[in-house]
């Protein structure tokens, strides 16, 4: 057992013990993670801070220059003595506004599946990040564009859906079916054929025109 510090010593010894409070450990100061050092006076505890960090409220925490360094929409505040802080809108914290309060408290539940969480407006809900939905039954973001997707030709995601672009000889949603090149040679051919058919058609008909005039 042992005495805490009062503020009217910097030392808790027998002949002050009626001024300490008695407490189970010993008191540790305490000014964060960016303190220097950390040390009692007659007025309180006295914190020296890292370089761009500054005591507010007996914790080292991160000055601003202006509401540029702060997260978009707070504002950088003079709070005393020439030192400026972000003020924090509600559901914000840390030094720079930059933890979302509600986000946090989903923390688990979007890493879970594999979800980002998202602010709307005042509310905070877990969604699939770019290029991912929703799986229904497993309840998790899955690729939209997975490799089973397409199966001869590359898949692109369209929203939240996609579309396969296939490989030459390959048509059908997902690239199924193998164009036969067959078929094609035989519409090649049959094509050419009528075209052909025609030339000579309207050749022959030119000719016999001809032989008409002659004869008149």
């Amino acid at each position: 057992m042992s005495y805490a510090l009062s503020l009217l010593s910097t030392v808790c010894v027998a002949d002050n013990v009626e001024m300490c409070a008695v407490v189970d450990t010993d008191f540790k100061c305490n000014c964060g993670a960016q303190s220097k050092s950390c040390r009692f006076g007659l007025l309180g505890k006295i914190c020296e801070c890292e370089d761009g960090y500054s005591d507010r409220n007996g914790i080292c925490t991160e000055i601003c220059f202006g509401d540029e360094d702060c997260t978009k929409g707070t504002v950088c505040t003079r709070i005393e003595k020439g030192k400026h802080f972000c003020e924090c809108p509600p559901n914000f914290r840390g030094d720079m506004c930059e933890i979302n309060m509600l986000c946090e408290k989903l923390l688990d539940t979007c890493d879970a599946m594999a979800a980002v969480c998202v602010m709307r407006e005042s509310e905070a809900y877990c969604a699939c990040p770019a290029g991912k939905k929703v799986d229904l039954q497993s309840g998790l973001c899955k690729d939209i564009c997975d490799p089973g997707k397409c199966l001869n030709g590359i898949c692109e995601v369209v929203e939240l859906d996609y579309r396969c672009r296939c490989e030459e000889g390959y048509t059908g949603l997902r690239c199924e079916e193998k164009v036969t090149t067959t078929s094609n040679n035989l519409i090649l051919w049959v094509a050419t054929l009528i075209s052909v058919n025609a030339f000579i058609g309207i050749l022959l008909f030119g000719i016999l025109c001809l032989l008409c005039c002659r004869r008149n």
